[in-house]
This record gives structure tokens, C-alpha cells and sequence, in this order.
């Protein structure tokens, strides 16, 4: 693998990259990794080990970057000498499917500095070159910080000969900056779902009207009020028991003619949404799907119905709800609700679902559906490509 082989590479990963900016939410590391490091083109050099020291930042869904220090040994075959190999490199980074679960594949661009050590430096002297990565490798985040790691890296080092090799390196690290959004408006929320009866619904009802008899006005005596103190701890276990038998919300959102942004009531249902998970037995998922009417290339659909589950996500996450908690889906045309031979079965289908997971098990469930948008029946005008969904 030569420099001319791995720049369109390259090209390729930062132009990817870039459109990918802006999406999902930012998450930062520290990890330390390990492997073997292959060499390619050199028969004279035995393969050897290697470990390796990062730190790195998603700056969205799609595109991040990371600042690596890495060194290994390696030996000649027939063991008359043995040289250290120190790579420093910054590489941007892609994941073009976006997180997927508890996994984020990615692609890796690189630009760094080599040292080495006599006679890896092909002089008597150390020597410092510039190397060119590539790689492929993918994240897998556990617990509430922690994450794994596996990659296969692809390096040339541009000594007087292209020296490649490869190195395969698996890893752990911690993670930070993914807590949940601030909950400003989830506390007011739940206040407002249980209030308090007020002392004044306690106070005794107003004497009876007087009783003439021989009409001379004689009041009736008022017999003492009962007992309220008893009847009091009966109001509280009776709404303790509703709160905890309050059904789970489930949400039905829908869209604009060929819009991913969801109308401005979604907020509020996935509020209710948010809200309803804190009751859920422990490790119960909220599963998102996207859809999209029959109008237009199928690909596109996809697409369109992709991007709809997404915003759906970046609302509930910033509703308070952690991000291992979510499951995306996305099915373009393919599982209708409505008939789409008609501009309101269009208009219906052009939506994203909210359904709790089945951890919940036989917990009440609730579900709530937004308006349509505003001119999402309404007919637009056909698009040369047939991306009119």
C-alpha cells in the first residue's frame, strides 16, 4: 500500500465526514489499546507488539476526531537487532451509519509522525518520517462511562523505501460528556401531575337554612362535624396507588411532505413519553421507528424515514432520557398505517412511532398522536427526481 493508494482514501473520509456534521449527541475518551503490528512489505522484519494511548471526541452522530500515541518493538528475523517504532497521529473520524445501539462502527483518516530507531531509520541515527493511516474499527459502550474497542489500522511510513505495515489493536476506555440533557422542564412536569388537595376542600359544609314553624324562624342545631383527621391517610395510599398504576405513554408523531423535523406539539408528547419511562421496571428501552408514504424512489424513502427517527431520538434526549435507552429503526414505505392511494392515508403514514420496549411486560400503556402538520395533505408539486414523499 503505497502513498498514491491511500490518499483517495483519505479524500474520501474527510468529504463523507463532513456531511455528516451535526448530528447526535458529543461524547469524549480516554482509552488504552493493544495488538499486533504486522509488517507488509518487510520480509527481513519479524512481526511484533504494540500499545497504544488515546484521546478522542464525537462531535456528532457521524464525524469525530482523535489524538493517538502509539509504540512498538520490532526485530530483525534472524534476531541480530531490535528497534522501537513510535507513531504519533490526529485522525478524523466517520461513522456513517450514525450509532447503532450500543455499537458505532467507523472509518479512520490519519496524518502523523513516525520515530525510529537505528536501523528501522535505514541511518545510523534516529529518524523522524511522516506516515499515512487508514483503518476501520467500530466502539461498543457499556455501563453508564465505559466502552470497548476494535480496529484494523492500515499505516505507510515514508522512509527512502514506502515501509507499510499493519496493526490490529483492540482496547477499553472511559467516556464522558453523554449524561442526560438538563431536565428544566421535566421536574415542572411531574409537580403539576400530582397535586396536592388543598386543606380548604376539608372545611365543614355551611349551616342549613333556617326552619320556620308557626312562623317563628327557629335554625336547626348543626350536629358536630365527624372526625377528619381519620379520613385523611385514606386520600394519600389512594394516590400513591394511582401514580404507581399510571399507564406508560407511547407516541405517534407526525410530518411534513418531505420534512425530518417533527411539529412544534411533539415536544410536549415526548415529555409525557419521558416522564412515563421513569415509572418503567429498570432497563426498560423506548424503541423509535421511522416511516414514510409510498411517493417517490424507495431509496430516498429510507432515507427521509431515517433522518424522521433520528430527530425524534435528539428530542427525546434532550427530554432526559439516556441514549442506551433508545433503539432507532427506520422502514421508508414499507409498513404503512394508512392506504396510500389517498392524500390522507399518505399524510398518516408520513410519521414516527414511540413504543415502549418489552421490558415493561404487562404495564398500561397510553398512547398519544399528534395533529397532522399543516400542509402535509396538501399536494406539492412533483420533483424531476420523484423525491416527493
Amino acid at each position: 500500500m503505497t502513498f498514491r493508494s491511500l490518499l483517495p482514501m483519505m479524500l474520501v473520509a474527510t468529504s463523507l465526514s463532513a456531511q455528516g456534521a451535526g448530528k447526535g449527541a458529543p461524547y469524549s475518551w480516554l482509552q488504552l489499546q493493544g495488538g499486533a503490528l504486522i509488517q507488509s512489505n518487510a520480509p527481513c522484519v519479524e512481526d511484533g507488539t504494540l500499545v497504544a494511548f488515546s484521546t478522542g471526541q464525537w462531535l456528532g452522530s457521524t464525524w469525530g476526531w482523535e489524538l493517538g500515541a502509539l509504540t512498538g518493538t520490532l526485530r530483525a528475523t534472524d534476531h541480530t537487532w531490535k528497534a522501537r517504532e513510535t507513531d504519533l497521529n490526529v485522525s478524523a473520524l466517520l461513522s456513517p451509519f450514525g450509532p447503532m445501539g450500543a455499537w458505532r462502527p467507523f472509518l479512520r483518516g490519519s496524518l502523523g509522525l513516525t520515530h525510529l530507531e537505528p536501523p528501522l531509520s535505514l541511518s545510523p541515527s534516529t529518524a523522524q518520517r511522516i506516515n499515512l493511516m487508514v483503518g476501520v474499527g467500530t466502539q461498543l459502550t457499556f455501563g453508564a462511562r465505559g466502552f470497548a474497542s476494535a480496529e484494523l489500522r492500515f499505516v505507510s511510513v515514508q522512509t527512502r523505501e514506502y515501509r507499510t505495515e499493519i496493526q490490529a489493536l483492540v482496547g477499553v476506555g472511559f467516556r464522558w460528556g453523554q449524561t442526560q440533557p438538563a431536565q428544566a422542564t421535566l421536574p415542572a412536569v411531574v409537580q403539576m401531575a400530582a397535586p396536592t388537595r388543598p386543606a380548604a376542600t376539608l372545611a365543614p359544609a355551611p349551616p342549613p337554612a333556617p326552619v320556620a314553624v308557626s312562623a317563628i324562624t327557629v335554625p336547626v342545631p348543626i350536629p358536630p362535624p365527624g372526625p377528619l383527621a381519620a379520613a385523611a391517610p385514606a386520600v394519600a395510599p389512594k394516590a400513591a396507588q394511582t401514580a404507581s398504576s399510571a399507564p406508560l405513554t407511547e407516541a405517534v408523531l407526525h410530518f411534513a411532505n418531505d420534512g425530518a423535523q417533527p411539529g412544534k406539539e411533539a415536544w410536549s408528547l415526548l415529555v409525557q413519553v419521558a416522564q412515563g419511562l421513569q415509572r418503567a421496571p429498570e432497563g426498560t428501552t423506548l424503541r423509535i421507528s421511522g416511516h414514510t408514504s409510498s411517493t417517490g424512489a424507495r431509496t430516498y424513502n429510507l432515507s427521509l424515514s431515517r433522518r424522521r427517527a433520528e430527530a425524534v431520538r435528539e428530542l427525546l434526549l434532550k427530554a432526559g432520557v439516556p441514549e442506551s435507552r433508545i433503539r432507532v429503526d427506520w422502514f421508508g414505505p414499507d409498513q404503512p398505517c394508512a392506504d396510500n392511494a389517498t392524500r390522507l392515508g399518505q399524510a398518516k403514514n408520513r410519521r414516527a412511532e414511540v413504543e415502549v420496549g418489552p421490558q415493561a411486560g404487562k404495564a398500561p400503556k397510553l398512547k398519544v398522536e399528534g395533529p397532522l402538520v399543516q400542509g402535509s395533505i396538501a399536494r406539492k408539486p412533483r420533483s424531476p427526481l420523484g423525491k416527493n414523499p
